[in-house]
């Protein structure tokens, strides 16, 4: 198989860079409307690292709220320039196509990788390089308000799976795979593990890129690596509000 088959046909050269730019360019813009409109109504939001967010709890339910706006911006912006990836995408994704076994080897990937990074994890700490040990990208600030909580649930659990999963398996990977797989799935999931504002995480995430770029490639299309996501985000999701 040399192309996730979600669509008639993957990106072309010329797509690809348009759609890359476009996405740097939501991803800056929406970051600059966040800083002012939080500054327009007299609060502060600033990311010291993916641990350490200063902000109030009205700040953080903006910056939620753009994270959700952002994302669904550009996966329109992605379908708009991958012109015939829609239909097909909503075809892959429709409730009829989903089977037990792409809920069942999602869910077993996502366990069988979570664990995998708890040991990673267990082996840090035990060496004593706790430098090394990969933020949350959502902190503790998030559970002292309901609303802010509920958004953040939202954009990780819901949004995050599906979007993240289009730009970077369905749209990114794809249109790289005429490179190679290896090549592909390491640029994707180097690429999914930078906005994640954390150094320590560009190993394990880029890691876990390339095995979502695996199932993308293997299951051909998006609904294994969605279920992996979902249950990866929501167990650490689960994770935050049980300390």
């Amino acid at each position: 198989m040399t192309s996730i088959s979600i669509a008639t046909a993957r990106p072309s050269l010329p797509a690809l860079g348009t759609g890359l730019f476009v996405v740097v360019l939501i991803f800056t813009l929406s970051s600059a409307a966040l800083q002012a409109t939080v500054a327009a109504v007299g609060h502060r939001f600033q990311i010291e690292d993916a641990a350490n967010v200063r902000a109030d709890q009205a700040a953080l339910f903006i910056a939620f709220a753009t994270v959700i706006v952002r994302q669904l911006a550009m996966v329109t912006a992605l379908a708009i320039i991958w012109t015939r990836a829609p239909a097909n995408l909503l075809a892959n994704l429709s409730p009829k196509s989903w089977t037990r076994r792409d809920i069942g080897r999602g869910l077993l990937w996502a366990v069988a990788t979570y664990g995998v990074l708890a040991a990673y994890l267990v082996l840090l700490r035990l060496a004593g390089l706790d430098a090394l040990l990969p933020q949350s990208t959502i902190g503790e600030e998030v559970t002292r308000s309901l609303p802010v909580l509920g958004l953040a649930g939202i954009s990780a659990v819901l949004v995050a799976p599906v979007s993240e999963e289009f730009i970077f398996r369905g749209f990114l990977l794809n249109g790289l795979m005429r490179f190679g797989f290896w090549p592909a799935a390491f640029v994707s999931g180097f690429l999914f593990a930078a906005p994640h504002f954390d150094a320590a995480s560009l190993v394990p995430f880029t890691l876990i890129g390339v095995v979502l770029a695996w199932l993308a490639l293997s299951s051909g299309g998006l609904r294994q690596p969605i279920v992996f996501h979902t249950a990866f985000n929501t167990a650490s999701f689960l994770t935050l509000l049980l300390r």
